[in-house]
């Protein structure tokens, strides 16, 4: 949506596995096209890359839970058919290609991580998204601009709620009364918003091929690490919240990660923050 209030004309392929959200005066503007089917199909996907320039890959399952439902399912998805996207925008063209990968690459470290430490996946998600990474990174092409973006945990509204995420979960459980098992209660996670990631991915849209081409950016702040608890806590300054920790660790995700990079490469600064957008997020 924030594409076309720039004036972008947009292409969307989406499987539609959930129906589809968008608003009807967005879906009526003339600048959008939406195409319904999978980017493994060939057909389909050559249609919603005709004119196209550049490409935004989020077309994956996401999450761990959600990824360990079918694991060969999984890998298809978020493997392959990535393999297979990458492959098809090199022969039409693309310009810039940006991948959604996440700081769930990073598993559990003892040790605040940049983009150049090293990996160590907990989960089948995690390895997909590293093996993506490799071969994006891989594909020698001229005018090929691949970028990839690990993502923070990502929280706040959207056009279909999302209440599988960590944060929109727990605010959704405070509002319904329903208690909280807390796994992790010390685990780091970084967060981010929504809307800071929609506007990273116009700002990576407009940024000059040298300073992005074949670039890795952890998305997020520095300020925007927090453990699991602190989340809890937050909601509890707002309104009541029943939990209890538990004393099985049933996720072994365990990270704080450093930004300045994206900071200094790209002058990329957060404007919401958890704190906030949980107000807004009960309200």
């Amino acid at each position: 949506q924030d594409l076309i209030k720039k004036k972008y004309q947009v292409n969307i392929l989406d499987t539609n596995y959930y129906g589809c959200y968008l608003d009807k005066k967005i879906l009526k503007n003339k600048n959008l096209k939406v195409f319904y089917g999978n980017c493994e199909n060939k057909v389909k996907l050559k249609k919603s890359l005709k004119n196209c320039t550049d490409v935004i890959h989020l077309g994956e399952i996401v999450g761990d839970p959600a990824v360990n439902i079918n694991e060969n399912f999984s890998i298809k998805n978020n493997y392959e058919n990535t393999v297979f996207v990458i492959s098809e925008c090199i022969k039409n063209k693309i310009n810039k290609f940006i991948f959604a990968s996440s700081c769930s690459v990073y598993g559990d470290s003892k040790l605040k991580c940049s983009e150049n430490s090293k990996l160590n996946p907990v989960s089948l998600y995690a390895k997909c998204k590293i093996e993506c990474e490799k071969s994006i990174l891989s594909f020698k092409s001229d005018g090929f601009c691949p970028v990839i973006l690990r993502l923070s945990t990502v929280y706040g509204d959207s056009p279909r709620k999302r209440f599988d995420l960590v944060v929109n979960r727990f605010v959704l459980m405070a509002l319904k009364k329903i208690k909280i098992q807390l796994y992790g209660e010390n685990s780091w996670r970084p967060f981010i918003s929504t809307n800071d990631v929609s506007r990273l991915l116009i700002k990576v849209l407009e940024s000059e091929k040298k300073v992005v081409s074949k670039q890795i950016f952890n998305a997020g702040s520095d300020k925007e690490n927090y453990r699991i608890i602190d989340i809890v806590k937050i909601i509890k300054k707002y309104m009541k919240i029943d939990y209890e920790k538990s004393k099985i660790d049933q996720d072994k995700r365990n990270y704080k990660v450093s930004f300045r990079k994206i900071n200094k490469k790209l002058n990329f600064n957060l404007k919401n923050n958890l704190k906030k957008t949980i107000f807004k997020l009960i309200r």
